[in-house]
């Protein structure tokens, strides 16, 4: 990509298969995504649009299929 520094600022992806440590809480994964990039998306919002609000203390490893892969979208949506 000719300019790779600028669509990785703008470019996220949500893999079909992705693997999160069980231990870490939904709120522990969308902060720690978040801290990666200079101008994140606030979770918060997208936590309440992808119905994972009620879950974010939840360990990700107790998650559904369904709100494992909420979770990856918004984590692919923060940044």
């Amino acid at each position: 990509v000719a300019d790779h520094d600028r669509v990785s600022k703008i470019l996220g992806a949500q893999l079909q298969e992705s693997e999160l440590q069980a231990k870490h809480t939904v709120r522990e994964a969308l902060t720690l995504y978040a801290a990666f990039y200079p101008h994140p998306a606030d979770w918060r919002p997208l936590a309440e649009r992808l119905g994972l609000t009620a879950h974010l203390d939840a360990r990700s490893g107790k998650l559904s299929g369904v709100q494992k892969q909420r979770l990856f979208i918004a984590l692919a949506l923060i940044g």
